[in-house]
């Protein structure tokens, strides 16, 4: 019995050093980036395509303050394209990034050189990916003093059909 003992404790000393050298742990980091005008103000609604060192790209958005994130990604060395800028703004390069060890963040901070200003209101953007300003859109015409616009006299269709449901 007195020898089984010290037996038993090399063989979880083994077993512990052997699960410490090879962890099944995730072996991913964090990717956090920005994107903003030369101008100032953040380009909001980009499209941001992530290539990580291995498995398949993702494409993201940024949000209104022109960041965006990405988590769970592979270790390594891998790529980010900025795509979907607006078109005063200049083409950008792919940017490399670096996540060394698990649970670390690499960042990629990108400041574009555009000919106007961007300005962003609520999130939104237009539809070639660019940030634009605010329309409020209320059914009222400037240039009408303020009156509704719209069809106010047409009568309705009567298709004859309608009760034969």
């Amino acid at each position: 019995m007195k020898r089984s003992l010290p037996l038993a404790l090399a063989i979880l000393a083994i077993v512990a050093a052997c699960d410490a050298n090879n962890s099944t742990g995730p072996f991913t980091g964090t990717l956090k980036g920005s994107l903003s005008s030369s101008l100032g103000g953040a380009l909001a609604n980009i499209r941001v395509v992530v290539y990580p060192p291995t498995g398949d790209s993702t494409i993201l958005r940024t949000t209104s303050t022109g960041s965006f994130e990405l988590d769970n990604v592979p270790l390594g060395t891998g790529i980010v394209q900025i795509e979907s800028l607006p078109p005063d703004c200049d083409t950008q390069p792919a940017y490399n990034f670096y996540l060394e060890s698990p649970q670390t963040t690499a960042s990629v901070i990108v400041t574009v050189k555009c000919t106007s200003s961007h300005q962003v209101v609520a999130g939104l953007g237009d539809l070639d990916g660019g940030a634009i300003n605010e329309v409020r859109r209320n059914r009222t015409s400037r240039g009408n003093n303020g009156r509704r616009v719209g069809l106010t006299r047409v009568s309705p269709v009567t298709l004859g059909d309608e009760r034969r449901l």
